[in-house]
């Protein structure tokens, strides 16, 4: 499968996640279970792998395996697969690009995939940063599959991230799903108050 803001469909109601710290130094989502932080652990995830390629920075779990490439857009891709059936799959494009357009693309080839796939529009804060995209579900063989898109901006680059999941693996591992973004945007935020105070 070939999978690649602004205004969202009209009309079509919206879900909001919200993701942040609180006092504790604990991640709360108001759609997943708590996300512990220092060192990264996720239930029992732990999230000793680090990327750091192309600008990009993330942590991830030691057991997830990870893969980049290049698309003839011009954009970097990053996958980790998951031990079962899940993975997080990042594209950042180096050229402007419509966060609405990039989002509604990975929808569109979902939908040309699979079969009546149930798609929301949907709203996630994670870190302060606003991402639009969807949420959808659809039959893969015998199973229910959940996957997410989101599209934002990283760093002033046009970001597209695709999160999916059978179902019940979804469930468990939504947490890491968002411990790992969350990781990519504070490493990303760190990396840009650094060079503000180098005058670059």
């Amino acid at each position: 499968m070939h999978v690649p803001g602004g205004a969202w469909l009209p009309g079509s109601e919206l879900r909001h996640y919200d993701a942040r710290e609180d006092a504790g130094g604990v991640t709360r989502c108001s759609n997943c279970e708590a996300v512990t932080w220092g060192p990264l652990v996720v239930e029992s995830e732990t999230m000793v792998g680090t990327y750091n390629r192309h600008d990009i920075q993330f942590c991830y779990p030691e057991n997830w395996k990870i893969q980049e490439n290049r698309s003839d857009r011009g954009s970097h891709c990053v996958t980790l697969q998951s031990p079962e059936s899940g993975f997080w799959m990042l594209h950042v494009y180096e050229s402007p690009e419509s966060l609405q357009r990039l989002a509604s693309e990975v929808k569109q080839s979902l939908q040309k995939e699979y079969q009546e796939v149930d798609v929301d529009p949907a709203v996630e804060n994670i870190e302060g940063i606003s991402m639009g995209g969807y949420d959808l579900q659809f039959y893969c063989l015998d199973f229910v599959v959940t996957a997410r898109v989101r599209s934002f901006l990283l760093d002033g680059r046009a970001c597209v991230l695709l999160s999916q999941a059978e179902d019940s693996e979804f469930d468990r591992i939504a947490p890491v799903f968002t411990a790992i973004t969350t990781s990519l945007l504070q490493r990303a935020d760190a990396n840009t108050a650094e060079r503000q105070r180098d005058g670059r």
